[in-house]
């Protein structure tokens, strides 16, 4: 509340549950062991952003893309198959009310799904932190 903006208590509960994962598994301990590190192999005021740098960076960028499309696709598709059948029901019922059935039944479907597939996240979660923290490795000159 204190920032300003809006968010769903969804996604402030998945914020929330990502944060613990990452201090559980220690991924803090590795950013701040190649933070540490950094101080021996570059010297203050020493620009590191050469064009190679600059692809280890894309890369980075380009993996949480991919990995964020790979933990929402699920979800976006039983959604879709949801809405198609929430359109077809209502093109044969006239007379019935899809919104009042649509919410509900989407929210229900999105939370036992993202129950039911947290250990799948959590395992595409782990694959994303050691990437990340190769990458920064490599960044940094590490």
């Amino acid at each position: 509340p204190s920032s300003g903006s809006q968010s769903s208590s969804i996604g402030v509960m998945l914020t929330q549950i990502f944060i613990v994962l990452f201090l559980a598994f220690d991924m803090h301990l590795g950013f701040i062991s190649i933070a540490a590190q950094s101080f021996y192999f570059i010297e203050p005021g020493r620009n590191i952003l050469t064009p190679d740098h600059l692809t280890h960076v894309i890369d980075i960028g380009s993996a949480i893309f991919v990995y964020a499309f790979q933990i929402s696709l699920p979800i976006i598709a039983v959604m879709l198959l949801i809405n198609f059948a929430m359109g077809i029901i209502s093109r044969f019922g006239q007379d019935f009310q899809v919104l009042m059935i649509s919410f509900p039944l989407r929210l229900g479907t999105g939370l036992l799904l993202l129950v039911a597939l947290m250990p799948v996240i959590v395992s595409i979660f782990m694959q994303v932190q050691e990437e990340i923290l190769v990458n920064f490795g490599k960044v940094l000159g590490l």
